[in-house]
């Protein structure tokens, strides 16, 4: 490094060395992360859900499901959507989440909002199998808006 300053304990570049400036913000931010970590904080950033039944897609471009786990809680959202008619009326596993992001010690069950009047629960096993079920009052049409939010403590 070329010039440096000692501030609160840190020692940091002057001036306008990009490859200084670079490498003490890597390692800033990888001791901040050890720090958090070490006091029992954490954040995984949002991370993609693959889909496993060809049946199920992202509504549209930018809606595919993905969780984030803070701290021990869990946030997973998106939109989907069936290719049949009838798909989710009793019942359809469509993804599977990692041991980080599933829920304990039992289930996560929440009712959503789909098209229209119609409602479905989104469900989430202990094991981190995810379901869309009990759509109704009617049936539920190829092509249905399902979007989703559901949060809870990690088991």
């Amino acid at each position: 490094m070329s010039k440096t300053t000692t501030k609160y304990g840190l020692t940091y570049p002057e001036g306008t060395d990009v490859p200084d400036i670079a490498y003490w913000t890597k390692a800033l931010a990888d001791a901040t992360e050890a720090a958090l970590i070490a006091q029992g904080i954490s954040d995984t950033g949002w991370v993609l859900v693959p889909i496993t039944d060809a049946r199920i897609v992202p509504y549209a471009a930018g809606t595919e499901p993905r969780y984030r786990v803070k701290n021990g809680v869990c946030t997973f959202l998106g939109e989907i959507k069936t290719s049949t008619a009838g798909l989710i009326d009793s019942g359809l596993s469509w993804a599977t989440l990692p041991a980080e992001a599933r829920p304990g010690p039992v289930r996560v069950v929440t009712v959503q909002q789909g098209s229209g009047d119609d409602r479905w629960s989104l469900a989430i096993t202990t094991g981190g199998l995810v379901s869309a079920e009990r759509w109704g009052p009617s049936t539920s049409p190829a092509g249905v808006w399902l979007p989703f939010s559901a949060t809870w403590v990690v088991g």
